[in-house]
């Protein structure tokens, strides 16, 4: 899958500024004020990237034409930082040893040191974002805070089975958020969008956001070690199984085998919302823009 990424990435027309964006954020880093983090920093941030909401950002701009200028890497940069920023601490909270095939930073540095490494990224994420304007500030804050609330939402039902629309509205504002937050930025750089345009992309970043989580979620049973299951957050499969076998067999004792089924069904809704994704980019009329991400979606999901 890696591989796959890195050859879409050397492909897709938003290259340069892919390469413009890495050599920036490694600038970033270089550049953080405390040298006791950089080394974590780096393993960390240039492990395996996917860069995903840098290059929604990229082609958004262009299909909304946008000139990339330092706005729209600043957007780019900061919301990158901030996602970085909240893996770490996830995986504090879900106390998960791996990200990105590696031991996650918490279980390297310890808690504590993790705790300040992402609050560093927050805070080489706010001096990105001095560099805009108000409003793209307002808008990115704005949006985080519906992320954390997200996050909040879900560890106020630990240990619950929450109905399926719940599920999607906590997915949705857990993920879907930083991607819109991109997408609104830079909005504000182009007063003159049609509200077609605008609604078109709405559509596809909140379609594709929940598909993207789904996926996640079902990798967490598949190919991790259910820590989401052993810490009382019940994803799209276990509601599933929830509704056939609720007492049958206790949530937290579930193995893999016990999910197959209810994993194709998980699945069936990544290609629900995947389909809805792709479908909202019909009005878009820059081909081969619109066919970077359409590439994007078939190779994610």
């Amino acid at each position: 899958m890696q591989n796959e990424f890195i050859k879409y990435c050397q492909n897709i027309s938003a290259k340069k500024e892919l390469i413009s964006f890495e050599s920036s954020l490694s600038k970033i880093i270089e550049d953080s004020l405390l040298e006791v983090f950089k080394a974590e920093l780096k393993t960390f941030i240039f492990s395996n990237p996917k860069r995903l909401r840098p290059i929604l950002i990229f082609l958004f701009a262009k299909i909304l034409n946008v000139k990339y200028d330092a706005a729209v890497e600043k957007i780019a940069l900061s919301i990158e930082l901030i996602h970085n920023a909240s893996l770490i601490h996830d995986d504090i909270i879900d106390d998960d040893d791996k990200r990105r095939d590696n031991p996650s930073v918490h279980k390297i540095s310890g808690i504590k040191k993790a705790i300040l490494i992402g609050d560093m990224l927050l805070a080489l994420a706010l001096k990105e974002l001095a560099c805009t304007n108000i409003e793209i500030v307002k808008i990115i804050s704005e949006k985080i805070e519906k992320t954390i609330s997200g996050e909040i939402n879900q560890n106020e039902k630990t240990g619950e089975i929450v109905p399926f629309e719940n599920y999607i509205k906590k997915t949705y504002n857990k993920t879907g958020n930083l991607f819109m937050a991109g997408l609104l930025a830079l909005f504000a750089l182009n007063k003159k969008i049609s509200q077609n345009i605008k609604n078109s992309l709405q559509v596809f970043v909140c379609n594709f956001s929940v598909a993207f989580q789904i996926k996640n979620d079902i990798e967490n049973i598949t190919k991790k070690d259910m820590s989401d299951i052993r810490n009382g957050n019940y994803t799209l499969a276990v509601i599933y199984f929830s509704l056939e076998n609720f007492k049958s067999k206790e949530i937290e004792n579930l193995k893999k085998e016990d999910l197959e089924k209810f994993i194709l069904m998980a699945d069936e809704k990544v290609e629900y919302y995947k389909n809805n994704a792709i479908e909202a980019l019909e009005n878009i009329e820059n081909s081969k823009y619109k066919d970077d991400i359409i590439a994007l979606c078939n190779l994610l999901f």
